[in-house]
């Protein structure tokens, strides 16, 4: 394993270790290689998680209180998974994030209860998984797109975030996002410039996601971007536009002097009502 030949026989070496063990009951001092042998911690098992890497995180509470450092970085092409048919939030067993997660390039997200006094997930590298999560109570965004777009954001549930559920900032174009939640947060999704798509746009977003009464609107777009949201359940159907003032039941909101291009045709197609809660 060390590059080095050994002719002895009978000698087993294991190179290529491809899953770490975490779990609130574990130990750093453990090999992390095993369910029988955890590491206490996240950070601890992001610590020696190389690309191609899968670190499995057993229900519990991870934040500063039990040892973590953030943000909890992911190393490009590690694989990150907690509860994903729970979407991390099994009643009685949560499998929760308290702080910030920092992936990189390709890195996956997946099965987690996400919370944290600032911003979910930064999503500043290119090409993240972002999948069968639940988002709540982030102080700030729940994820927030930066200069690095294709992003696959898929199965989640924003759910009464401070912020935004999604915000893209300029250069975060790209990606799809489909079969998603957003309900309860500031707005479902902000577009400071070109994002996802999100049904029936150019990467085959197949769209099924639900914006409910958010409290200022569904989408706010506030730059000139054309913006692909078929086949959704919203508030109403066909979703309603408002360019002149912010309020739950409002689905799509263009800022005032907004050139927005593409929105009428892609958001009403199959457009239907959301399942409560709903807003007038």
């Amino acid at each position: 394993c060390s590059g080095v030949a050994d002719a002895t026989a009978g000698t087993l070496c294991v190179c290529n270790i491809r899953h770490w063990f975490v779990s609130t009951t574990g130990n750093n001092a453990n090999s992390g290689t095993s369910a029988a042998s955890p590491f206490r911690t996240i950070t601890k098992a992001l610590s020696v998680a190389t690309s191609g890497n899968t670190v499995l995180v057993r229900p519990g509470t991870y934040d500063a209180a039990g040892g973590e450092t953030f943000p909890l970085h992911p190393a490009a092409g590690v694989i990150l998974v907690g509860d994903e048919p729970n979407r991390g939030n099994a009643a009685g067993s949560p499998t929760r994030i308290g702080g910030t997660i920092n992936p990189g390039a390709g890195a996956t997200v997946a099965g987690f209860l996400i919370g944290s006094a600032g911003d979910g997930i930064l999503a500043n590298s290119a090409g993240l998984t972002i999948r069968n999560n639940t988002f709540t109570g982030n102080g700030g965004f729940a994820i927030e797109a930066t200069n690095a777009g294709n992003h696959l954001i898929l199965l989640n549930a924003f759910v009464n975030n401070v912020g935004e559920g999604i915000l893209y900032r300029l250069g975060a174009g790209g990606g799809k996002g489909e079969n998603n939640t957003f309900t309860g947060n500031t707005f479902g999704i902000e577009f400071d410039g070109p994002g996802a798509d999100f049904g029936g746009g150019p990467v085959g977003s197949v769209g099924n996601n639900v914006f409910s009464c958010n409290t200022q609107a569904d989408m706010w777009i506030v730059a000139t971007v054309a913006v692909t949201a078929s086949s959704n359940k919203w508030d109403h159907a066909p979703p309603s536009t408002n360019a002149a003032d912010v309020r739950a039941g409002v689905d799509f909101f263009t800022q005032a002097g907004a050139n927005v291009t593409g929105n009428a045709s892609s958001i009403n197609s199959g457009a239907t009502v959301a399942p409560a809660p709903i807003c007038p």
